[in-house]
């Protein structure tokens, strides 16, 4: 482990997804010592499994959390500007069906204020009839078609999004660590000092010191000892489902209503495939093992079969193509 022979850091980074990654490309930009530990891949947990989406949190709205919306659409522009490499605007498609729980007059309404939030910064949105809803979407589901809108978000390739900020950090001075995990949280007289890490590869073990120590862990916050506040938090969990993108029939991104609790959901573009979520319930699930469960699964499909008619998805042939992948 180069590069901790008993130096003291101005900060040490517990966890290499986005959030770790960019907190130490932050702080070494400014000319901070920071030491960032990650005990696998960089972006191997969370961030390497998200709808790949940089959104400037529309759905925010409805619930009126005008500064979720401010700080999502302020985030978005940046990345669109700093990294256009790995973020590109994508332009989305909100179909409205009869007796819809977010209508014409309210999505009209949203997307205005969406639009005058993001201050000049962002494609204007425009609304559609049901005619062009079908000409841009034509495998929607016709009945009850009343109209739609088209607005625009971001996506990025998660994985390497948070990568680059990692690679960033190092370039800037930090020492950027994986496959180490951090065993122990140092502590004295109640405040949190460092931390005792263990390589992987070589199971060596040693201490690192540091003014200020960051858990940006995630779920696996409750992992480390003595940490009672962890030890009471529950995590959620977010189910995507990846299928042939010629099968759904999606041109580009679509934001949903789910017919079965009115949650809102995507479905996403990405190259062959479709990704249609997410779910978010709360589990007690260790982050190894949660998995997608059946009634995940149902939830989803009855959801995407609602608005894809043709599509006709099934858990069986998710089934099969996964062992047919599995033989090749």
């Amino acid at each position: 482990m180069t590069g901790l022979s008993g130096e003291k850091f101005d900060l040490l980074v517990i966890g290499g997804g986005i959030t770790g990654c960019g907190v130490a490309r932050d702080a070494a930009m400014r000319g901070l010592s920071v030491a960032l530990v990650e005990r696998d891949d960089f972006a191997s947990g969370t961030s390497g499994r998200s709808s790949r989406l940089i959104h400037g949190g529309i759905r925010y709205l409805e619930r009126a959390q005008l500064h979720l919306v401010h700080e999502s659409i302020r985030e978005r522009e940046i990345l669109l500007r700093i990294a256009p490499h790995l973020v590109q605007p994508l332009a989305f498609t909100w179909p409205i069906y009869r007796g819809a729980r977010i209508g014409k007059i309210k999505l009209s309404a949203g997307l205005l204020v969406y639009q005058l939030m993001a201050v000049g910064r962002s494609r204007k949105h425009s609304t559609l009839n049901a005619a062009e809803t079908l000409d841009r979407e034509p495998s929607l589901k016709s009945t009850g078609l009343t109209g739609g809108a088209v607005y625009y978000d971001a996506r990025t390739d998660d994985a390497r999004l948070t990568i680059a900020n990692a690679i960033a950090a190092r370039q800037l001075g930090a020492t950027v660590i994986s496959h180490t995990r951090v065993t122990e949280i140092i502590r004295d007289a109640g405040r949190t000092i460092g931390g005792v890490v263990r390589s992987h590869y070589s199971g060596e073990m040693r201490e690192i010191r540091a003014r200020v120590v960051v858990n940006a862990t995630g779920v696996w916050e409750n992992k480390f000892d003595g940490d009672e506040r962890a030890k009471k938090l529950h995590g959620s969990k977010g189910v995507h489902i990846s299928v042939p993108r010629e099968r759904v029939g999606n041109r580009d991104a679509l934001t949903l209503i789910s017919p079965v609790d009115g949650r809102v959901m995507f479905c996403l573009p990405a190259g062959p495939q479709a990704i249609i979520g997410t779910t978010d319930t709360w589990t007690d699930e260790s982050p190894e093992t949660v998995h997608a469960s059946a009634s995940d699964l149902d939830y989803l499909l009855r959801s995407a079969n609602a608005y894809f008619p043709r599509a006709q998805l099934t858990s069986d042939q998710r089934l099969e193509s996964e062992r047919r992948l599995a033989r090749a």
